[in-house]
Protein backbone atom coordinates (compact mmCIF):
# COMPACT_ATOMS: atom_id res chain seq x y z
CA UNK A 1 0.00 0.00 0.00
CA UNK A 2 1.23 3.51 -0.83
CA UNK A 3 1.10 5.53 2.39
CA UNK A 4 2.73 8.63 0.90
CA UNK A 5 -0.50 10.65 1.04
CA UNK A 6 -1.03 9.55 4.65
CA UNK A 7 2.58 10.47 5.43
CA UNK A 8 2.12 13.93 3.91
CA UNK A 9 -1.13 14.53 5.78
CA UNK A 10 0.40 13.40 9.07
CA UNK A 11 3.45 15.60 8.50
CA UNK A 12 1.28 18.66 7.75
CA UNK A 13 -0.73 18.07 10.92
CA UNK A 14 2.44 17.76 12.99
CA UNK A 15 3.95 20.82 11.29
CA UNK A 16 0.97 22.91 12.43
CA UNK A 17 1.31 21.61 15.98
CA UNK A 18 5.08 22.12 16.16
CA UNK A 19 4.76 25.67 14.81
CA UNK A 20 2.55 26.52 17.79
CA UNK A 21 5.01 25.28 20.44
CA UNK A 22 6.46 27.78 22.90
CA UNK A 23 9.97 27.67 24.31
CA UNK A 24 8.57 26.58 27.70
CA UNK A 25 6.70 23.65 26.14
CA UNK A 26 9.93 22.20 24.72
CA UNK A 27 10.93 21.16 28.27
CA UNK A 28 7.69 19.29 29.05
CA UNK A 29 7.70 15.52 29.52
CA UNK A 30 6.11 13.24 26.94
CA UNK A 31 4.57 9.76 26.88
CA UNK A 32 7.94 8.61 25.48
CA UNK A 33 9.66 7.66 28.71
CA UNK A 34 12.53 9.98 29.59
CA UNK A 35 11.97 12.31 26.64
CA UNK A 36 10.97 15.95 26.70
CA UNK A 37 9.12 17.57 23.82
CA UNK A 38 12.50 18.82 22.55
CA UNK A 39 13.94 15.29 22.74
CA UNK A 40 10.93 13.92 20.86
CA UNK A 41 11.35 16.61 18.20
CA UNK A 42 14.98 15.51 17.91
CA UNK A 43 13.81 11.95 17.23
CA UNK A 44 11.23 13.10 14.69
CA UNK A 45 13.87 15.21 12.93
CA UNK A 46 16.26 12.25 12.86
CA UNK A 47 13.59 10.04 11.28
CA UNK A 48 12.73 12.69 8.67
CA UNK A 49 16.42 13.22 7.89
CA UNK A 50 16.74 9.44 7.54
CA UNK A 51 14.07 9.53 4.83
CA UNK A 52 15.94 12.22 2.94
CA UNK A 53 19.25 10.38 3.12
CA UNK A 54 17.76 6.98 2.29
CA UNK A 55 15.70 8.13 -0.65
CA UNK A 56 17.95 10.80 -2.16
CA UNK A 57 21.43 9.88 -0.94
CA UNK A 58 21.89 13.48 0.19
CA UNK A 59 23.48 14.43 3.48
CA UNK A 60 21.22 16.64 5.54
CA UNK A 61 22.39 20.03 6.71
CA UNK A 62 20.43 22.59 8.65
CA UNK A 63 20.52 26.34 8.87
CA UNK A 64 19.02 26.50 12.38
CA UNK A 65 19.28 25.03 15.87
CA UNK A 66 15.70 25.87 16.84
CA UNK A 67 13.97 22.46 16.92
CA UNK A 68 10.71 23.88 15.57
CA UNK A 69 12.42 25.38 12.52
CA UNK A 70 14.68 22.37 12.20
CA UNK A 71 11.63 20.11 12.09
CA UNK A 72 10.02 22.31 9.43
CA UNK A 73 13.14 21.91 7.26
CA UNK A 74 13.40 18.16 7.90
CA UNK A 75 9.72 17.53 7.15
CA UNK A 76 9.85 19.51 3.90
CA UNK A 77 12.93 17.60 2.79
CA UNK A 78 11.44 14.22 3.77
CA UNK A 79 8.20 14.96 1.93
CA UNK A 80 10.14 15.94 -1.17
CA UNK A 81 12.25 12.77 -0.92
CA UNK A 82 9.22 10.45 -1.12
CA UNK A 83 7.59 12.16 -4.11
CA UNK A 84 9.13 9.92 -6.78
CA UNK A 85 7.33 6.59 -7.32
CA UNK A 86 10.71 4.85 -7.49
CA UNK A 87 11.14 5.20 -3.71
CA UNK A 88 8.39 2.67 -3.09
CA UNK A 89 10.51 -0.20 -4.35
CA UNK A 90 13.92 1.19 -3.41
CA UNK A 91 15.71 -0.60 -0.59
CA UNK A 92 16.93 1.09 2.56
CA UNK A 93 18.17 -0.09 5.90
CA UNK A 94 16.34 0.94 9.03
CA UNK A 95 15.47 -0.82 12.23
CA UNK A 96 18.40 -3.17 11.66
CA UNK A 97 17.21 -4.66 8.38
CA UNK A 98 16.85 -3.78 4.72
CA UNK A 99 13.30 -3.13 3.58
CA UNK A 100 11.49 -1.65 0.59
CA UNK A 101 10.79 2.07 0.67
CA UNK A 102 7.03 1.56 0.99
CA UNK A 103 7.58 -0.21 4.31
CA UNK A 104 9.73 2.64 5.61
CA UNK A 105 7.12 5.19 4.51
CA UNK A 106 4.34 3.18 6.16
CA UNK A 107 6.12 3.07 9.51
CA UNK A 108 7.20 6.70 9.14
CA UNK A 109 3.59 7.71 8.64
CA UNK A 110 2.40 5.79 11.71
CA UNK A 111 5.31 7.12 13.79
CA UNK A 112 4.52 10.70 12.77
CA UNK A 113 0.85 10.30 13.61
CA UNK A 114 1.49 8.81 17.05
CA UNK A 115 4.11 11.44 17.87
CA UNK A 116 1.58 14.13 16.96
CA UNK A 117 -0.59 12.77 19.75
CA UNK A 118 2.45 12.58 22.07
CA UNK A 119 3.26 16.26 21.58
CA UNK A 120 -0.37 17.38 21.71
CA UNK A 121 -0.97 15.46 24.93
CA UNK A 122 2.28 16.75 26.47
CA UNK A 123 1.52 20.37 25.72
CA UNK A 124 -2.23 20.42 26.23
CA UNK A 125 -2.77 21.36 22.58
CA UNK A 126 -5.67 19.95 20.66
CA UNK A 127 -4.58 17.68 17.84
CA UNK A 128 -7.27 16.76 15.40
CA UNK A 129 -6.22 13.37 14.11
CA UNK A 130 -8.17 12.22 11.08
CA UNK A 131 -9.93 8.87 11.73
CA UNK A 132 -8.89 7.65 8.27
CA UNK A 133 -5.25 8.16 9.25
CA UNK A 134 -5.81 6.47 12.61
CA UNK A 135 -7.24 3.36 10.92
CA UNK A 136 -4.39 3.21 8.41
CA UNK A 137 -1.77 3.67 11.14
CA UNK A 138 -3.38 1.02 13.32
CA UNK A 139 -3.03 -1.48 10.47
CA UNK A 140 0.69 -0.63 10.27
CA UNK A 141 1.55 -0.79 13.99
CA UNK A 142 -0.41 -4.04 14.35
CA UNK A 143 2.30 -5.62 12.16
CA UNK A 144 5.06 -4.93 14.70
CA UNK A 145 6.21 -8.33 15.97
CA UNK A 146 6.34 -9.06 19.70
CA UNK A 147 10.13 -9.53 19.56
CA UNK A 148 10.51 -5.87 18.52
CA UNK A 149 8.64 -4.66 21.61
CA UNK A 150 9.73 -4.01 25.17
CA UNK A 151 12.65 -2.47 27.08
CA UNK A 152 15.69 -1.83 24.91
CA UNK A 153 13.76 -2.55 21.71
CA UNK A 154 12.51 -0.18 19.01
CA UNK A 155 8.88 -0.29 20.19
CA UNK A 156 7.18 -0.29 23.57
CA UNK A 157 5.01 -3.18 24.70
CA UNK A 158 1.32 -3.06 23.88
CA UNK A 159 -0.77 -1.43 26.60
CA UNK A 160 -4.06 -3.18 27.41
CA UNK A 161 -7.26 -1.24 26.67
CA UNK A 162 -10.92 -2.22 27.03
CA UNK A 163 -12.49 -4.20 24.19
CA UNK A 164 -14.74 -1.24 23.40
CA UNK A 165 -11.84 1.24 23.12
CA UNK A 166 -12.01 3.61 20.18
CA UNK A 167 -9.67 3.42 17.20
CA UNK A 168 -7.35 6.18 18.45
CA UNK A 169 -7.03 4.55 21.87
CA UNK A 170 -6.30 1.21 20.18
CA UNK A 171 -3.62 2.85 18.01
CA UNK A 172 -2.01 4.44 21.03
CA UNK A 173 -2.13 1.21 23.04
CA UNK A 174 -0.70 -0.81 20.14
CA UNK A 175 2.05 1.83 19.95
CA UNK A 176 2.85 1.28 23.63
CA UNK A 177 1.08 4.34 25.03
CA UNK A 178 -1.60 4.63 27.64
CA UNK A 179 -4.43 6.67 26.11
CA UNK A 180 -4.97 8.09 29.63
CA UNK A 181 -1.39 9.43 29.88
CA UNK A 182 -1.08 12.98 31.15
CA UNK A 183 1.91 15.14 31.98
Amino acid sequence: MDHRDHYARAQRNLLDLVASLTDDQLALSTPCEGWTVADLLGHIIEVADGFTTAFTGADVESSTTDPRERYREAAASALSSVADDAVLDSLSTFGGSTRPGWVRISFGFADTLVHTWDIARSTGNAAVIDPELVNAALAVVALIPDEARGPGRPFAAIVPVPDDAGELDRLLATSGRSPAWSA
